[in-house]
């Protein structure tokens, strides 16, 4: 069985990669959207050809013929259901997020089915706020796969602190070497990228 093993983990792995490139890859930005466009950039740039197609943020916006970005989450929610059910040629194969967007993606997948949800920098608590259980406590009873890619030093919940939330079985927390602004050099983002690489073809 153990030598059989790295062949099956190949075919698994091959099969992944054949779902996702038939599977669609959507970003969602943070409240600092257009600000944080670089983060996207960065992602598509390493991740976008595993996909058979790529949805940045500009993209849903311009799709749902928004004037302004809007940061409300039940709206931005409404927007990405609107988007996946009026696209069907392909299936929303992966969440990306960032920030604020991963709340939008966390709680879309808690309904809908997609095969992965991807995060970086989960904003679990605001600085200097109260806790609020709205942020966080749907991730309990998630059932998709999830990444969240945690800074260090992020104001919005160090890795540390990310670890103490309830989430279920299906949430992964990874450490990063940043803050919440995701700020990394190009071999810091191919070291990222790898890491969801590697998620993304083995769930």
């Amino acid at each position: 069985m153990k030598i059989l093993s790295p062949i099956i983990r190949k075919i698994r792995r091959h099969r992944a990669e054949r779902q996702l490139k038939h599977g669609r890859a959507v970003f969602l930005s943070g409240d600092s959207f257009p600000k944080d466009a670089g983060i996207e950039i960065a992602i598509e740039t390493r991740l976008s050809p595993l996909f058979g197609d790529w949805c940045g943020q500009a993209d849903l916006n311009e799709r749902q013929h928004a004037a302004t970005f809007t940061t409300d989450i039940p709206t931005r929610l409404e927007g990405l259901q609107r988007e996946l059910e009026g696209n069907q040629k392909r299936m929303a194969g992966v969440l990306f997020s960032r920030s604020s967007g991963g709340r939008v993606a966390s709680l879309h997948a808690l309904n809908h089915s997609v095969r992965a949800v991807v995060c970086l920098g989960y904003p679990f608590k605001r600085p200097k706020q109260a806790p609020e259980p709205a942020r966080y406590e749907h991730l309990r009873d998630i059932t998709v796969p999830t990444l969240i890619l945690q800074g260090q030093t992020d104001a919005y919940s160090t890795f540390e602190q990310a670890k103490a939330y309830p989430v279920s079985s299906s949430v992964t927390i990874l450490p990063v070497e940043t803050d919440h602004e995701f700020q990394l050099s190009p071999e810091e983002w191919d070291a990222v990228a790898a890491e969801i690489r590697r998620f993304l073809l083995e769930i």
